[in-house]
């Protein structure tokens, strides 16, 4: 920390709200050296993303299913570490389903970091208003997502991100 270098582990039960998840984004790519984890977007209950940054760029994807939902692998299907990972965090309401990123930083404030993060974690209203509710808050994440993105507003995409939603 004497050389302005910081770790740190975010860790939440709450989904994102997707569009304050794209919003807090921002915060990842100034001063960050490297992000990497899984990340629960209300939106999307099923899929577990991927979020990767690095050099001032991000990619976001899928993960694949969480163990919680339909198409998610048997416990059987587990090899023994990660049967004993799902279980220490195992929710009964969620499953496996949280955030877990891992931020390096260069001269970023860590606790500015947390509290972006934070921020785009569901409310107690918006979790009161329960999973079905989710799924149809607007999502611009989809199947596949990179940063920096163009403004919606500017009715423009990234080609590739373009691309990969017509497959």
């Amino acid at each position: 920390t004497d050389a302005g270098v910081s770790l740190l582990l975010f860790e939440e039960r709450r989904p994102f709200h997707p569009e304050r998840l794209h919003q807090a984004l921002d915060v990842l790519l100034q001063g960050v050296v490297r992000t990497r984890g899984r990340a629960w977007v209300a939106s999307q209950p099923d899929i577990a993303l991927w979020l990767e940054s690095a050099g001032g760029g991000m990619r976001v994807g899928h993960a694949g299913p969480w163990l919680a939902s339909q198409a998610g692998p048997q416990w059987s299907e587990l090899d023994s570490e990660q049967q004993l990972k799902a279980s220490l965090n195992w929710d009964e309401d969620y499953g496996d389903r949280m955030q877990e990123l891992v931020v390096i930083a260069h001269e970023a404030d860590p606790g500015e970091i947390r509290q972006a993060l934070l921020g785009a974690v569901l409310t107690d209203d918006e979790i009161a208003e329960g999973q079905p509710a989710w799924r149809h808050y607007p999502d611009p994440f989809g199947e596949w997502h990179e940063d920096p993105c163009e403004d919606p507003a500017e009715g423009e995409q990234e080609p590739a991100s373009q691309e990969r939603r017509n497959q």
